[in-house]
């Protein structure tokens, strides 16, 4: 097998997984309009989601990277279905207003940042680049904020299976794309993520949950 079809192969099924994974908000947003309110649940990490996959999305129409292009696009587009439902069953729609409008206002402030201030397209990838490993790191360490209770109660309940099953498959993947390609603003996040994702899974072998209900997708991801 050539390097090319090889790069093409892991390309598809990192793009497939990782649709997969976005697709991980439909739970939560069919559980808000069943019960006709957000309750208790947050907008935060769909838009979150929303500035990172935009941020990819640049990233990637910058190198020219279609695949990455093509994957986050598709998340950026869940994203807003996610924040449009989420607003409109929202008690306090100023707040998600107020969350939406600095995201893209961080998003459109970055772009042309890196557009009119960098000198050439070889320092725009760079920090952009940069921008979009903060942030893939940063949201593939959202679930160890949880670690202290998983420690202290030896039960991963608290912890979202599924989704960190699917982090660590997703990071996978995009690593070998990374090192196919050799991006390594593609590796070393991934990298990172598959780490930190691991270890997560780790604690489901040393400390079994009591508690099978919050096993289901409840998160969104902002891989590449």
């Amino acid at each position: 097998m050539s390097l090319y079809t090889l790069t093409n192969a892991v390309s598809v099924f990192a793009t497939i997984t990782t649709i997969g994974q976005f697709l991980s908000g439909i739970p939560s947003c069919r559980k808000i309009v069943r019960n006709g309110t957000t309750g208790e649940l947050s907008g935060l990490p769909f838009v979150a989601a929303l500035f990172s996959c935009a941020m990819w999305t640049h990233y990637g129409v910058l190198k020219g990277d279609t695949p990455l292009t093509v994957v986050n696009v598709i998340g950026l587009l869940l994203q807003v279905v996610y924040i449009i439902v989420f607003w409109k069953y929202s008690a306090s729609k100023n707040h998600i207003n107020q969350q939406t409008a600095s995201s893209l206002g961080a998003v459109l402030l970055i772009i042309i940042a890196t557009r009119m201030l960098t000198e050439n397209k070889e320092e725009a990838v760079l920090y952009q680049g940069l921008i979009c490993c903060v942030a893939t790191c940063f949201f593939c360490a959202a679930p160890l904020a949880t670690l202290a209770h998983v420690l202290r109660t030896r039960n991963t309940e608290t912890l979202p299976f599924i989704w960190i099953l699917m982090t660590f498959l997703v990071c996978s993947e995009w690593l070998l794309y990374g090192y196919l390609i050799q991006d390594v603003f593609v590796q070393f996040p991934n990298f990172v993520g598959m780490l930190l994702s691991g270890i997560q899974l780790s604690l489901f072998l040393f400390f079994p949950s009591r508690d099978y209900s919050n096993k289901g997708i409840i998160g969104t991801s902002s891989l590449p």
